[in-house]
């Protein structure tokens, strides 16, 4: 991705990497006296301009348990997945009616990797080995009494000769599976990535309303609705103004969650 990218982490996640910022000695120490005076990190700290919110919420883990595994390899081609961005996923390991998988559960499986959307080859992660494939669980769901679930997940895209794979390999049956998000029924704090062209928000144009005067003004994609009257019974003037918002997800790929310690496959 090009442009600015965002990570949105809560203030003591902040103050966690200003103070790893304050060890990385520059040539006028700038970087240190700002980590140490502000608790401030850098505008662009490891390709990411940080931001912070009180706000991000907790994600809870289901009751996952056992050893989980791809049950059956799901479709994953393109005309399968690109209407939603999801696939279902087959896994079994849980423990059987009371096991289960929460919306927003990080599931990594280690023999298929990510490959570059333009080399089409894998790449290396932190630790220097290939990134293996990341997917989110986007559904509450539970196992059935042998311990079977489907999962809701972001689609990995592979198909032979595919112009769209994302991944080296097809997801295959008995592919181990682990969750990265933390304990069974754990709660974590994640935080927030985003590319400034993952999502948007406009307004819907409005029609006028009956008074004095309604106008509807629109500029740069945004809508605004103003109307005049008055109230004779309260002797008063009135001047209303309304929007509509209207919010789009442009790609959900270009934004997700991330956590204070990585996890390397």
């Amino acid at each position: 991705m090009t442009g600015e990218t965002y990570a949105v982490m809560n203030p003591f996640a902040a103050q966690n990497l200003a103070d790893t910022q304050a060890g990385l000695a520059s040539g006028d120490n700038r970087l240190v006296n700002q980590a140490w005076e502000d608790a401030q990190i850098s505008r662009n700290f490891g390709g990411l301009r940080g931001v912070m919110s009180n706000c991000l919420a907790n994600h809870t883990n289901g009751a996952h348990g056992g050893t989980i595994t791809v049950a059956s390899a799901p479709t994953q081609t393109y005309s399968a997945v690109k209407d939603t961005y999801t696939l279902g996923l087959p896994l079994s390991g849980f423990t059987p009616t009371t096991g289960g998988l929460t919306a927003g559960t990080v599931l990594r499986i280690d023999d298929v990797n990510f490959v570059n959307l333009r080399s089409r080859q894998t790449f290396p992660n932190a630790a220097g080995s290939t990134q293996a494939f990341q997917c989110v669980v986007t559904e509450d769901v539970t196992a059935d009494g042998s311990g079977d679930l489907t999962a809701v997940v972001t689609a990995p895209i592979f198909e032979v000769d595919g112009q769209y794979n994302n991944t080296d390999v097809a997801l295959a049956g008995g592919e181990s599976v682990t969750v990265i998000s933390g304990d069974a029924g754990g709660s974590v704090n994640p935080s927030l990535f985003y590319h400034k062209q993952a999502v948007g928000i406009g307004t819907v144009e409005l029609p006028k309303l009956h008074g004095w005067e309604s106008k509807v003004i629109s500029d740069g994609g945004f809508s605004i609705r103003m109307t005049m009257g008055s109230d004779i019974r309260g002797n008063n003037q009135i001047v209303r103004f309304d929007m509509l918002p209207a919010f789009v997800t442009f790609n959900p790929l270009f934004g997700g969650r991330f956590y204070g310690t990585p996890v390397s496959p």
